[in-house]
């Protein structure tokens, strides 16, 4: 682990949330005269119960706590839950407010909130099933550049989510400067979208955000993000 990770906020809430929990549960171990887990100091029982309890404070979903001996262990795997660096289409709509047809972003492939400036990457499938393809244009499918925009705020309102835990229902975007198509998105082509944080500020949250197509340039933007 990282020296980045180790002082990290998160990081630093996960072992004050799990240190709390040790003295009460390594208690019970002592009183049932059962085998210390090394420094966790409990079996696998209170083991259970302190996973279970972590989860709970931190809305995360089941963990397994099998090679898990030591207490770097237990923050190693529930950092890695609450801190991911690639996310599935089924967690990005955990934390996306939009339904199913509306999610422009089928996989984060980077995801880094440690660099200077926080990163995020990712990548959308253009099908010539989409929503849109039918009317834009008949017979000719191009995917509407204000789509990709779409596709950067909600890169965007992920990396702000893992960067201060705000869901993106609970911001809004309103507006971003002006814009260039360089090159057109197709059925059957893959964007890929790179946003970076630019700058926070108490009304609103600004990110640089680009667009590309098959590896070229297509479209780039400043996007930003105000809580509603």
């Amino acid at each position: 682990m990282t020296q980045s990770i180790r002082y990290s906020k998160v990081y630093n809430e996960v072992v004050t949330s799990i240190r709390t929990q040790l003295p009460k549960l390594a208690q019970k171990t002592i009183s049932r005269g059962t085998g210390f887990i090394d420094d966790l100091e409990m079996d696998l029982i209170e083991l259970t119960e302190l996973i279970f309890t972590v989860e709970e404070k931190f809305k995360i979903d089941t963990i397994s706590g099998l090679g898990i001996r030591v207490v770097d262990d237990l923050v190693e795997v529930i950092f890695k839950r609450l801190c991911p660096t690639e996310l599935e289409y089924a967690d990005i709509s955990k934390i996306l407010p939009h339904r199913q047809g509306f999610i422009l972003i089928d996989r984060v492939t980077f995801l880094e909130t440690d660099m200077n400036p926080p990163q995020i990457r990712g990548i959308y499938n253009v099908s010539g099933s989409a929503w849109w393809a039918r009317d834009h244009f008949p017979g000719n499918p191009i995917m509407p550049e204000k789509l990709m925009g779409e596709g950067l705020s909600q890169m965007a309102g992920l990396l702000l989510y893992f960067l201060s835990g705000i869901k993106k229902e609970r911001v809004g975007s309103i507006g971003g400067g002006d814009y260039t198509v360089h090159k057109p998105a197709l059925p059957g082509d893959i964007v890929e979208y790179f946003v970076e944080k630019e700058k926070f500020k108490k009304s609103f949250y600004l990110f640089k955000g680009t667009v590309e197509v098959n590896g070229f340039k297509s479209f780039s933007q400043m996007i930003k993000l105000a809580k509603m």
